[in-house]
């Protein structure tokens, strides 16, 4: 812990400059002269920092990607019965059933990621 002077000390210093104070129970107008400096993080804890930020970003790129895809789009706004008569009219053969089913699949991905982590 650092004082207001820059001075640095360690909680049995304070404790042994301040019995008074319990750490415990003091206020914090009790510990206002004190400034909390936290440990540097592990290596291992920075890895583990950016491989979560990673995560996000590639999650968050996903999900505005689906947003801009028209299907998606069409899927968010109208009403299943809207969706199936969709689906009857524009598949109707293997390639356009398989060009859905990806549509589909994207949607399913970028909710689940949101939903279920």
């Amino acid at each position: 812990m650092k004082t207001k002077d820059g001075v640095v000390l360690s909680e049995f210093e304070i404790r042994k400059l301040y019995p008074q104070i319990s750490f415990s129970t003091a206020t914090y107008e009790e510990l206002g002269w004190i400034e909390y400096i936290p440990p540097p993080p592990t290596p291992e804890e920075v890895a583990q920092r950016e491989a979560y930020e990673a995560v996000v970003a590639a999650d968050q790129a996903a999900h505005v990607a689906a947003k801009a895809n028209p299907v998606i789009q069409y899927l968010r706004d109208h009403t299943p019965a809207e969706v199936e008569a969709y689906i009857d009219s524009n598949v109707t053969d293997p390639a356009s059933t398989k060009a859905m089913l990806k549509h589909f699949g994207v949607a399913l991905c970028v909710m689940s990621k949101r939903n279920f982590r």
